[in-house]
């Protein structure tokens, strides 16, 4: 049995973490415009390149559908996100900015992998997310060749 002043201590520190659905509608967001972008980009791809695109944009749907997930087990209702159609009309800057919301992306997960609900589903998110970013990269290394 926790005695008063852990109770305290515990209440304190509840108290100061914030909600696990701040930032979800966001990160849902950032998700599914990168589906978008992933899928707009293998479409001028061919070989490893589409293969890693396809992959990406698949696994950032299921990131975009288990934040909605998680928002619906929290707050009881849905969340309604739309994506903002990313310019793909440069390859290297479109993934440059898709490198950057991936590490966006990774550091909001990570910074959520340790609550007690939902903590696993984020530390499975940031692993993807670390994966992400070494595709991002090998993408760029793919043009550059």
């Amino acid at each position: 049995m926790d005695t008063p002043e852990q109770i305290k201590i515990w209440q304190r520190v509840h108290a100061q973490a914030p909600p696990v659905t701040d930032g979800l509608p966001g990160l849902a967001a950032n998700a599914l415009a990168a589906t978008i972008l992933y899928g707009n980009l293998a479409q001028r791809f061919q070989g490893r390149g589409r293969k890693i695109l396809l992959q990406l944009q698949q696994e950032e749907g299921v990131h975009a559908r288990c934040l909605k997930g998680i928002y619906q087990l929290i707050a009881g209702v849905s969340m309604n996100v739309a994506a903002v159609p990313p310019d793909t009309t440069q390859l290297i800057p479109a993934l440059r900015k898709s490198y950057a919301h991936s590490l966006k992306a990774l550091a909001a997960y990570e910074a959520r992998t340790r609550d007690s609900e939902y903590g696993v589903v984020f530390s499975f998110l940031a692993e993807q997310q670390r994966s992400h970013c070494c595709q991002i990269a090998e993408l760029i290394g793919l043009l550059e060749v």
